[in-house]
């Protein structure tokens, strides 16, 4: 993890995330924490206002600007130990994404990227496109796949800690979770949004 590692002061422009751009109320740090309200959020150098030990790179979550580039990141379902992919590693749109043994593949690692309201994209490293639900659609079961990135709502989730080092990720489009279908312990498990139940098969890490 990131936990203290690799931080960068907080800076402004056009180089800069959005959240670091944020001036008077409502600030917030990369993963929604709120940032200090009065004088100059750069002097905060990422502390949130409710607290360092709650800023951008707490709960097991790589920091939004890591200058090493080593911000790509496995994301580990709980209830199997497997990880999230693109099977095949492949790069066309609406591949559906699945769990699998950890490999360190490309095609299983993940960059999680502020959308600047409180949301994140998640972005295959192999391919550079996002997960993604097909039509926007908020059926229950509907598979969520990689599609090329377009900042919709359907390619966008908020992230909700359960304490233990892992999170939901609710989509904004449909406030579904992303779910193991079944909770299936298997190799080619299917992702797909469900009814957020705070179940492990909805319970994920970030690791790199």
């Amino acid at each position: 993890t990131d936990t203290w590692n690799n931080l960068v002061a907080i800076t402004r422009g056009s180089g800069s995330p959005a959240w670091m751009n944020c001036t008077g109320s409502g600030c917030f740090d990369g993963i929604g924490h709120p940032l200090e309200q009065t004088g100059d959020l750069r002097t905060m150098r990422g502390c949130g206002k409710d607290g360092c030990s709650k800023s951008s790179v707490s709960e097991l979550i790589p920091f939004q600007n890591d200058p090493t580039g080593a911000d790509y990141s496995a994301l580990f379902a709980q209830h199997s130990g497997k990880v999230l992919e693109v099977p095949g590693a492949s790069t066309a749109d609406s591949v559906k994404l699945t769990q699998a043994t950890n490999r360190g593949a490309d095609s299983q690692r993940w960059r999680l990227e502020s959308t600047g309201d409180g949301s994140f994209t998640l972005r295959a490293r192999h391919s550079g496109k996002c997960m993604d639900v097909a039509g926007s659609s908020t059926a229950n079961g509907t598979n969520v796949s990689q599609y090329t990135c377009n900042a919709k709502d359907n390619q966008r989730v908020r992230l909700t800690p359960f304490g233990n080092g892992h999170f939901s990720l609710q989509l904004k489009h449909s406030n579904q979770c992303l779910d193991v279908a079944g909770g299936s312990q298997a190799d080619g498990g299917f992702l797909v949004q469900w009814p957020c139940s705070a179940t492990t098969n909805e319970s994920f890490r970030f690791t790199h």
